[in-house]
C-alpha cells in the first residue's frame, strides 16, 4: 500500500478553508483506490499561527478521511509552515505540497499520483496560465529570469510551491540544513526522476492573498541569495576593473610628470598617485573580503555534498535494490 500525505499550510483562511477541504476530499476520497492499488491518504494541515477562526473551523469539522492538523506557536511564514508539514509527514509517505486557497486545483492530484505510480520521484507543477495582475505577472517573470541568470538551472520559471516528492526525495530535501528556506529552489535542484506537469493556476475564490509585496520581496531575496554568490563575485570583478583603471591612471600621471613638457600644478602628481594607490588598496581588500565571504556563505548553508539516488547490489542472490537505510557491508 502506498502512503501519501497532502500538505497544505493554512493562515487566516476562515472564509475559504471549508471550500478547500470539501474540494480536496471530493478529489482525494475516490483516489484511495487506484489502478496501482490501495492508497493510504492523509491530509496534513499546518496552521501557521492563524488569528481568526481558522483553527476552530479545522478542529470542529467532520472529515471523510484521515486529517492531521499541526499548529505552529505563531506565524512563521509560508516556507517555514511547508517545511513543518514535510517534517511532520509519515516517514515512508509520499508528500504533495499545495496551497489551501484553491489556486492550486485539487483535481491535479490525479495526475501527480499517476506520476508517482509511474516511478516519478519529484513532480513539479508548472503554471501554464495564472490569473494575476499584469504587474504581478511582470514582476514574477523578471524575478525568475534574474534568478536563472544568477543561479543557472537551480530553479524553473513559473514553478512555485506546488509539488510532489517520493519518500527518498523527501529525505534528501530534509537533509538541507539552512535556516532560511527557499523550497522551490531546493526542490528543483534535487534531481532524481523528475517530472514537470503544466496546469492552469486558478483565481482565488474568496479572501485575499497573504503574500504581500514585502513578503514576496523577502522571498525573492532569499531565492537570489540562497542559490548564488554572483553578487559577491560582481564586487570582485568591479574591484579588479577599478585596480586596472587606477594602475593605468598612475602610469599616465608618471608619463606626464617625466616625459610631458606641460606645466603641472604643484602637488597634483603626488596627490593623484597617493589617492589612486589608496583606492587600489581599498578595492583589493574589498575583493579579498568578498571572495572569503562567498566561501563562508557556501559553507554556512551546510547543504549535503551529494544526494544518493539509489543503491543496488549485484552478484549471486543479491540482484536487488537496497534501501538507503540498509548498512552495506
Amino acid at each position: 500500500m502506498i502512503h501519501i500525505d497532502i500538505i497544505a499550510p493554512v493562515y487566516n483562511e476562515e472564509d475559504g478553508i471549508s471550500a478547500f477541504l470539501e474540494e480536496l476530499e471530493k478529489i482525494a476520497v475516490p483516489l484511495l483506490r487506484g489502478p496501482d492499488g490501495e492508497r493510504d491518504i492523509q491530509i496534513l494541515l499546518v496552521n501557521d499561527g492563524s488569528t481568526d477562526k481558522t483553527l476552530g473551523n479545522l478542529t470542529s469539522r467532520h472529515y471523510k478521511m484521515p486529517v492531521k492538523v499541526v499548529s505552529l506557536s505563531r506565524n512563521f511564514g509560508h516556507q517555514a509552515a511547508v517545511w513543518a508539514g514535510i517534517e511532520s509527514s509519515r516517514e515512508n509517505a509520499y508528500v504533495v505540497v499545495m496551497d489551501s486557497d484553491l489556486q492550486d486545483p485539487p483535481k491535479e492530484l490525479v495526475r501527480i499520483f499517476a506520476e508517482f505510480a509511474n516511478g516519478g520521484e519529484v513532480v513539479l507543477m508548472e503554471r501554464r496560465t495564472r490569473k494575476d495582475t499584469i504587474v504581478k505577472r511582470g514582476m514574477a517573470r523578471l524575478f525568475y529570469r534574474l534568478q536563472r541568470a544568477l543561479a543557472g538551472q537551480s530553479t524553473f520559471e513559473n514553478v512555485g510551491d506546488f509539488f510532489g516528492l517520493a519518500p527518498n526525495a523527501k529525505k534528501a530535501l530534509l537533509s538541507h540544513q539552512e535556516s532560511v528556506k527557499y523550497l522551490r529552489g531546493l526542490v528543483a535542484q534535487l534531481g532524481f526522476d523528475r517530472k514537470i506537469l503544466q496546469y492552469d493556476r486558478e483565481e482565488r475564490p474568496v479572501g485575499r492573498t497573504h503574500y504581500t509585496f514585502p513578503k514576496m520581496f523577502a522571498l525573492a531575496l532569499s531565492g537570489l541569495t540562497g542559490f548564488s554568490v554572483s553578487p559577491l563575485m560582481w564586487v570582485v570583478y568591479a574591484a579588479f576593473f577599478g585596480v586596472l583603471l587606477g594602475t593605468s591612471l598612475i602610469g599616465y600621471v608618471f608619463f606626464l610628470r617625466i616625459f610631458s613638457h606641460k606645466e603641472l600644478a604643484a602637488g597634483w602628481a603626488s596627490s593623484t598617485v597617493a589617492s589612486m594607490t589608496m583606492s587600489i588598496i581599498t578595492l583589493l581588500s574589498l575583493a579579498i573580503v568578498a571572495l572569503y565571504l562567498a566561501r563562508v556563505v557556501q559553507e554556512l548553508k551546510a547543504r549535503p555534498v551529494y544526494l544518493t539516488h539509489k543503491v543496488e547490489a549485484f552478484g549471486p542472490n543479491s540482484t536487488h535494490e537496497l534501501d538507503l537505510n540498509d548498512e552495506i557491508q
